[in-house]
């Protein structure tokens, strides 16, 4: 419906007082995983659930023990996997239109050929001489 305004989520963080869109928030509010609250170490079957000691909360909002991270190859699994799919979606919707495109150029140019034939069943066009050589005339006569 036009005009219409969609009412959008906005979340709230305990000490701040405004309000948050979800396009705003870091990316692992984004990603299949949820941020766990209730364990420091977000790494599939971490084995040090006790201590968060030697770890980092990293700008996605995941965090991971020191140790965890190395083993991750230095970098968030649920974000890295959430972005790759996102990549891989757009690249094949990115594809499609190109062949969507391919066709239309196809199509195109298949009008183009018929449209061709059109004009070599024409006889006898001769362009008038005399007409271009008075405007010819006529243009340096501005100049002079």
């Amino acid at each position: 419906m036009e005009g219409k305004r969609t009412k959008k989520p906005y979340y709230y963080f305990a000490p701040i007082l405004t309000s948050f869109p979800f396009g705003v928030l870091p990316l692992g509010y984004h990603s299949p995983t949820p941020l766990d609250t209730k364990k420091f170490c977000d790494k599939k079957f971490c084995k040090n659930l006790s201590t968060n000691e030697d770890g980092e909360v990293l700008i996605c909002g995941h965090a991971y023990h020191e140790e965890c991270f190395r083993v991750l190859g230095l970098k968030c699994e649920h974000c890295y996997k959430y972005l790759d799919k996102s990549i891989d979606e757009l690249t094949k919707s990115y594809n499609q239109r190109l062949q969507l495109e391919e066709v239309q150029l196809e199509l195109n140019d298949e009008e183009k050929d018929e449209n061709d034939c059109e004009l070599e069943e024409i006889d006898g066009y001769v362009p008038n001489v005399k007409t271009d050589s008075e405007l010819q005339q006529r243009i340096l006569g501005m100049f002079v």
